[in-house]
C-alpha cells in the first residue's frame, strides 16, 4: 500500500465521518462532495498508479503535488466540519473559515486547479489519453468551484445556504468522477 493510498483512505474515511456528522443541515451535501472527491482519489487515481498496463509512472513532483493536495482536502475537511472531524479537535472559532461555504469551494477551487498540475505532470492532459471535452470538463471545475466561491461569500455559515447548489456541485463533481469510467472517454487504439 502506497503513501497515497493511506492519506486518500484515511481523508476518504474522515469525509464520510463529515457527511454522517452533517446529517439533515445543509452541511451535508458540502460533505458528499469530499466523499466523491476523495472516492475519486483513492479509486481512480491509484488506479493509473497501479494498473498492470501502462502505469503512470508516480514520480517525487507528483508526490508533492498529492502531499499539497492532501492539505488542501483536509483543510476543507475541517472547515466543513470543525467541530466533529477525524482529528478529533474542535477547531470552531479557531481554524481560518472554519463552516464558511466561501472558504469550503474556495480550497476545492485550488483542489481542482492542483488535480489539473497532478494530470498535466501524469501526461494525462493529452487528447490521445482522453477526449477534448473531458479535458474542458477538468478546467470548467475549477471555474464553477471559484464561482462558488464568490457566491457563497454573504453566507457566514453553512447553516445559512441553500440546499440545492450543494446539490448541483454534487452532481457535477459525480458526473466527472463516473465519466472517467465511460468507454466514450477514452479513444480507441
Amino acid at each position: 500500500m502506497t503513501f497515497y493510498n493511506v492519506i486518500s483512505g484515511i481523508l476518504f474515511m474522515g469525509a464520510f465521518q463529515a457527511f454522517v456528522a452533517a446529517h439533515g443541515t445543509p452541511a451535508m451535501g458540502m460533505a458528499a462532495i469530499l466523499v466523491a472527491i476523495l472516492c475519486n482519489e483513492a479509486v481512480l487515481t491509484s488506479e493509473l498508479l497501479e494498473r498492470k498496463e501502462s502505469p503512470v509512472p508516480y514520480t517525487l513532483a507528483m508526490k508533492f503535488i498529492d502531499l499539497l493536495t492532501f492539505f488542501v482536502l483536509a483543510y476543507a475537511l475541517m472547515v466543513v466540519s470543525p467541530r466533529q472531524n477525524t482529528f478529533g479537535t474542535n477547531l470552531d472559532g479557531i481554524l481560518f473559515g472554519a463552516n464558511r461555504p466561501a472558504m469550503f469551494c474556495a480550497l476545492l477551487t485550488a483542489y481542482w486547479a492542483l488535480t489539473l498540475w497532478w494530470n498535466q505532470k501524469a501526461g494525462q492532459n493529452l487528447a490521445a489519453v482522453w477526449r477534448s471535452w473531458f479535458i474542458g470538463a477538468r478546467v470548467a471545475l475549477i471555474g464553477v468551484f471559484g464561482i462558488a466561491a464568490l457566491l457563497y461569500l454573504p453566507y457566514r455559515t453553512f447553516a445559512e445556504i441553500s440546499w440545492w447548489p450543494p446539490l448541483i456541485l454534487v452532481a457535477l463533481t459525480v458526473a466527472y468522477m463516473l465519466a472517467k469510467l465511460s468507454p466514450v472517454t477514452r479513444p480507441s487504439a
